[in-house]
């Protein structure tokens, strides 16, 4: 590297080193107040701060846990091994559908009958228009006495007493109301009463 300067600026280096006041290294002019310091602060490098990132929450947590691809694949497993269960199982595993849960269940063979008893045309008419219960669920019986012949669980409705009678298939008495007056809260109070067996 040249560090000759060219002819042409020799005058110019002769100009600005008589511009220049030398002193000497005593008599030098003192440093303004907390210059160093400023410069050695600009021009040192900086260490970056170390900052404690707070823990994530529960849900963070749980967010980002769905957002994984693990939970896909566990989402999809509960999928087809709840739809595979079932046809894995077959149909002859299924049990006897039942009419109430429990011990005291009475299977579909055993059906609840609704036993009407004496006649009033209106409230049988809103009954079996309901469409709650089936038709063949329906017993005409000309008498109480005339109900022990019905076999399983039966509702009796007795038009001449006024009352709606639940009896389990061994002939028990379970409940009891009297037949509402308005027509159309008969099949509810029937529903009532077989819910009841």
């Amino acid at each position: 590297m040249d560090l000759e300067l060219p002819e042409r600026l020799h005058g110019t280096r002769d100009l600005l080193t008589r511009s220049l006041v030398t002193h000497p290294h005593e008599k030098a002019p003192a440093m303004p107040a907390d210059l160093a310091a400023d410069l050695m602060a600009r021009f040192q490098p900086q260490q970056a701060e170390k900052q404690a990132s707070p823990s994530p929450t529960w849900f963070q947590r749980a967010c980002n846990f769905l957002a994984t691809p693990a939970f896909g694949a566990v989402a999809a497993a509960v999928v087809v091994i709840g739809i595979a269960m079932p046809m894995l199982s077959g149909p002859g595993s299924k049990t006897a559908e039942t009419f109430r849960g429990g011990d005291t269940a009475y299977t579909a063979a055993s059906a609840v009958r609704i036993v009407l008893v004496g006649e009033n045309s209106g409230q049988r008419t809103a009954l079996e228009a309901s469409g709650d219960f089936e038709s063949s669920s329906f017993v005409d019986s000309s008498s109480v006495s005339a109900i022990e012949d019905v076999p399983g669980p039966k509702v009796i409705i007795d038009f001449p007493a006024g009352m709606i009678r639940g009896l389990s298939d061994k002939g028990t008495l379970m409940y009891q109301t009297a037949i509402p007056e308005d027509a159309v809260d008969l099949a509810p109070a029937v529903a009532d009463v077989v819910s009841r067996l």
